[in-house]
Parts: structure tokens; sequence; C-alpha cells
């Protein structure tokens, strides 16, 4: 195996919300020719403006988008550069014809259906889920409390977090 030599397809968004604050990607995955990915799609005018949080699925070989799912409350985009929380990128795994991801802070653990973005299933008692890992057929969750009123409150606030 080589490294690649060639870029086989380009999507947007074409520039980052700020290079001194959170990243506008929190994660990248992939699976069954599918990668999966969440994405601050704010305005870039001002990192100040409200961040704008999806779930974006696309075909790995063309790049088309094959689906967008809205992300409720997530991280405050004002955050610091490299200032955490680093298990916002265990927020998001997929697995064959499935994606596992929480739609938001202190939302439960939901199934998607990786071809479409259909909900397969809310796992019931998930809520606070910080971390998934999926190995041998089996989820492993850490649980963790999220104040989520406090990061509405920095959200709304435009405040960056201490």
């Amino acid at each position: 195996m080589a490294p690649p030599h060639h870029i086989q397809w380009v999507g947007g968004p074409e520039w980052a919300r700020s290079h001194d604050h959170l990243a506008s990607v929190s994660v990248v995955v992939s699976s069954g020719g599918r990668i999966f990915y969440i994405v601050d799609e704010g305005p870039i005018a001002s990192v100040a403006l409200p961040a704008n949080w999806f779930l974006v699925a696309r075909d790995a070989f063309n790049g088309v988008v094959l689906w967008k799912k809205p992300i409720g409350l997530w991280e405050g985009h004002l955050r610091g550069f490299r200032s955490g929380p680093v298990e916002l990128p265990r927020r998001l795994v997929a697995v064959s014809e499935r994606v596992f991801v929480t739609l938001g802070y202190g939302k439960p653990l939901t199934a998607l259906d990786a071809a479409t973005g259909d909900v397969v299933r809310t796992y019931q008692g998930t809520d606070g889920t910080l971390e998934i890992v999926y190995a041998n057929d089996v989820l492993f969750l850490v649980m963790g409390e999220i104040d989520v009123a406090e990061l509405a409150r920095r959200r709304d606030a435009s405040v960056p977090p201490r």
C-alpha cells in the first residue's frame, strides 16, 4: 500500500470558521464506502455568529452528500483551539450499515441507517453519553454528567468556556 498520489474529490465547506477556536469538523469516520462527519456550517463571516452543527454522510468515492441531520446543542464553537474536550471525536461511530451518534449534548445514543440517515433506534437510558466504542458486536458507552444549561448559556452569550 502506498500513500495517496492525487485527490479523488473536494467537498465543502471550503473554509472553516476560525483557526483560533474549536475546529469546524469535530469528527470524521468511514464505513461501507461512506464518510460521516460532524461539522459546523455556521457563517464564516464572523466566528461570533451562532454555530450550526450537522451530521453529514457522503459517498466516499465521489463525495456526493447522501444526507444531513441537524445536531442539537454541541460543544461551544468559541472554545479555544485544542482546548478539548478530548472525548468530542468519540461521539460518532460507523459500523457496516449503522451509524451510532449522540445528536447533541445530553441526548441519548441513536442508531441511524447509514444509507438514509433514518433513525433505527434510540437507546433509552443513554442520556449523557460521552464516548461510544463498538467491539465484537457490543456497544460500550462512557456516561457522564453534562450540564446542558451551562453549555447553552455559554453558547447563547457567545462566552468562551473557562
